[in-house]
């Protein structure tokens, strides 16, 4: 198994569920950077194709921020907090700063936690 998160996480429904770990790479490279990559190159193409690019600019951005939501729920499972901790963000100056640290950059609990198993192998 590769450390990056179950089969089952690999499911397009894995985008959408708020329950089970992810891993600190898994966050990165399969939610966020997705994201920021549709919210730059998506506007764009839309200016070029529409000559506008507000209307595809909000479709896009609500299109991603179930996903986004998710991914920051399961990596702050991973860490051993509930999800609704990523309501830190609306405390002004530090709480943004505080969850991409949280989630970003900090390893997560190994074993089981209240919130189901480790996403990466036991050695």
């Amino acid at each position: 198994m590769s450390g990056f998160a179950d089969a089952t996480d690999f499911a397009p429904s894995g985008y959408f569920s708020f329950e089970g770990r992810i891993t600190r790479s898994t966050y990165w490279l399969r939610y966020n950077l997705p994201i920021w990559l549709a919210s730059i190159f998506a506007p764009a193409i839309a200016y070029g194709l529409f000559g506008s690019d507000n209307v595809v600019s909000l479709i896009v951005s609500i299109a991603f921020l179930w996903p986004s939501l998710a991914g920051t729920a399961k990596r702050l499972h991973d860490r051993g907090r509930s999800g609704w901790f990523m309501l830190i963000v609306f405390v002004p100056l530090i709480g943004v700063i505080w969850l991409i640290v949280e989630c970003g950059f900090l390893r997560g609990e190994t074993g089981l936690n209240r919130f189901g198993r480790s996403p990466l192998p036991q050695a």
